[in-house]
């Protein structure tokens, strides 16, 4: 109980850095389980602790928007509230549009369903995307090792030429100094 409110107090003061779109919030996370850990609460060193803190706010947040959710739906007003409220209506609240009434505004007013309607429902991508990007990256790679077999056999061509004019040339001179010696002995 004391840990989950020195959690959320934590999670409040971060409100506007969690808030800001450029703020990488696995780095908050990381914050608030380092300070989780020096206030004598251990949450987990790094990545664990990181992604504990992270669970344990979407749980509290998922049981706060299902209150408010039925709330709204049913339009009863004495329902039991879930655990820390409060504390994650202050987190919460200024994202999250709370009207209990019965008349026209709630109507005009968006859900909190209606805030995620636009974020995808899974982080796994298209497999057929995947498969395609594959296909070309083994296409594109095996036209480069033809385009790299083509020069090496190329390299390898003009070294053969290299070496046949140079045994060649070997040979022809190894004939002339032959013919060289036969004719200064034949002189003889």
């Amino acid at each position: 109980m004391e840990a989950t409110q020195c959690f959320l107090s934590l999670r409040k003061e971060m409100v506007d850095q969690f808030n800001d779109k450029k703020t990488c919030k696995n780095d908050l996370w990381q914050k608030i389980a380092v300070q989780m850990t020096n206030m004598g609460f251990y949450v987990g060193t790094g990545i664990e602790g990181r992604d504990k803190c992270r669970q344990k706010f979407a749980n509290l947040q998922t049981s706060y928007l299902k209150f408010i959710d039925k709330t709204k739906a049913t339009g009863e007003g004495k329902l039991k509230k879930p655990p820390f409220y409060e504390e994650l209506n202050e987190i919460l609240g200024s994202n999250v549009i709370l009207n209990t009434s019965n008349d026209t505004s709630q109507e005009n007013s968006p859900s909190t369903s209606d805030r995620f309607a636009n974020i995808k429902t899974t982080l796994k991508p298209n497999k057929n995307e995947i498969i395609e990007k594959i296909c070309n990256n083994i296409r594109v790679n095996e036209e480069n090792r033809k385009k790299e077999f083509k020069e090496m056999l190329e390299f390898l061509h003009k070294q053969s030429d290299q070496k046949h004019q140079q045994m060649m040339a070997l040979i022809n001179g190894l004939t002339k100094k032959r013919k060289r010696r036969n004719s200064g002995s034949d002189s003889n």
